[in-house]
């Protein structure tokens, strides 16, 4: 049925990452910093790899929200956040890597960042809606302290209403 293509995706992406992260583990791992990491990712190998893992990420993410949006299930909510955390933890990596190296970001990086991030306060949204607010208030947190590439300031606005909404409810 429909999920087998799904459970195939994951089982790709899995895999995919598991080559990606033996790949570069050495360099991630070993190093405080990127340096290593960012020479890989320059690579014309590195990057392909990438790529290749992001095109997969995408495709499991815009799946996920769709499943979302159709349904609005919180098992489908929980989905979309493991998909877009994924898919936005995945561009971090490239980001981070490469934003302390001599190398530039590849054009269009920030930009998609600030997307990804848009879509996991989305996800934020739906745990509110669901009256889910700890889960939501810590994305919130999350978006304000781990996910933040210097021009994110529309999702960067949302989590900080989240959590003074919260703090507001609480007192």
């Amino acid at each position: 049925g429909k999920g087998v293509p799904m459970v195939r995706q994951r089982q790709v992406m899995t895999f995919l990452l598991v080559g990606i992260i033996c790949a570069i583990s050495s360099c991630a791992f070993n190093s405080p910093n990127y340096e290593k990491l960012a020479e890989y990712l320059h690579s014309p190998e590195g990057f392909a790899q990438w790529q290749q893992m992001e095109g997969q990420l995408a495709k499991v993410a815009e799946s996920a929200a769709t499943e979302y949006n159709r349904t609005h299930t919180m098992e489908a909510l929980r989905s979309y956040e493991t998909a877009i955390r994924e898919y936005l933890d995945h561009g971090f990596l490239l980001y981070h890597a490469f934003s302390d190296s001599p190398y530039d970001l590849p054009k269009g990086l920030r930009r998609s960042l600030e997307r990804r991030t848009a879509e996991l306060m989305d996800v934020a949204d739906g745990y509110l809606k669901e009256h889910s607010i700890p889960i939501a208030v810590g994305i919130a947190r999350e978006v304000i302290l781990k996910y933040n590439a210097g021009v994110m300031d529309h999702p960067q606005h949302r989590a900080e209403g989240i959590m003074l909404e919260y703090r507001y409810r609480r007192n």
